[in-house]
């Protein structure tokens, strides 16, 4: 039997960890909401969407933890610290929930424009190149890359008990097209489509501040130094955006795949995470 004592005691943590793996995880900023336009020459748009996250990489960690949470707890062994700590990963990989994605953006010419966005905790920025340049009712193209990075301690009960430690960076390539019909001062419709393609670089780390009994011989939990791993995504996106002169309404989607590779965990083998992640959303884009 594998038990955790002392203060923090782990088992004590499984009841409220589903919460607090809502509260302390990472969204991943792979929305796309584009039609492949860039703004003209010093114009400049602001773009903000509140977008939902669904990861079936820690939706279904989730829904462990809370299953075994509803149980009668006498202790905590091996398949319980198994599940603790793959949902702490998979929340910090992956966030089920919902962000504000903010980003301003204003064209510098030659078909560029160059951008600043947030998305919950994370912060970078992107360069946008229309190749393709259409009027009313014609289509265009554009290809992206943009850059995101978040650091973080991760919080709550459970996260500071097993001392975790994350950062990330994420590249993003976007190709969209789209189309445009009506008048851009007037009534219009934006349609956008396009596929993306995102690099993920994690660094991370355990520094565990609990006590482990195995086979009744104390020891202090395992410290995994800082470890890094690299993965990718592959994804499609699609985005309709009715609008009004400057004022545009965005309801959009993106799909992703995602092998996030394998994490080590402390006292377990190391954690595999697979799976896809569907981000609808809906926002306001203001166009000047």
């Amino acid at each position: 039997m594998f038990s955790l004592y002392r203060k923090p005691c782990l088992m004590r943590l499984v009841p409220v960890f589903p919460f607090l793996a809502l509260l302390a995880g990472c969204s991943a900023p792979r929305s796309i909401l584009w039609d492949g336009r860039v703004a003209e020459a010093g114009s400049f748009e602001i773009q903000a969407d509140q977008v939902a996250s669904l990861p079936s990489a820690s939706i279904g960690p989730y829904f462990d933890v809370l299953d075994k949470a509803k149980s009668d707890l006498s202790g905590l062994d091996r398949s319980d610290l198994r599940k603790l700590e793959r949902a702490l990963v998979a929340a910090q990989l992956d966030m089920p929930g919902s962000a504000l994605d903010v980003a301003v953006r204003v064209g510098v010419g030659a078909g560029f424009e160059l951008g600043g966005r947030y998305v919950a905790g994370s912060k970078g920025g992107d360069l946008r190149w229309q190749f393709l340049d259409g009027g009313s009712g014609e289509w265009t193209g554009g290809l992206g890359l943009g850059y995101m990075t978040q650091s973080f301690e991760v919080s709550g009960k459970a996260g500071t008990a097993l001392g975790m430690d994350f950062k990330r960076q994420d590249l993003l390539v976007p190709l969209a097209f789209g189309v445009q019909y009506g008048s851009a001062k007037g009534f219009h419709t934006n349609l956008g489509c396009g596929v993306g393609v995102a690099l993920t670089q994690v660094d991370y780390s355990f520094t565990p501040v609990s006590d482990v009994q195995v086979d009744g011989t104390v020891k202090r939990a395992e410290v995994i130094p800082e470890t890094q791993e690299r993965f990718a995504s592959f994804g499609v996106h699609g985005m309709v955006q009715p609008g009004w002169g400057v004022f545009n309404l965005t309801l959009g989607a993106s799909l992703w795949h995602t092998d996030y590779g394998t994490y080590k965990v402390p006292d377990m083998a190391p954690i595999s995470l697979e799976g896809w992640t569907f981000l609808p959303s809906v926002g306001l884009a203001l166009r000047f």
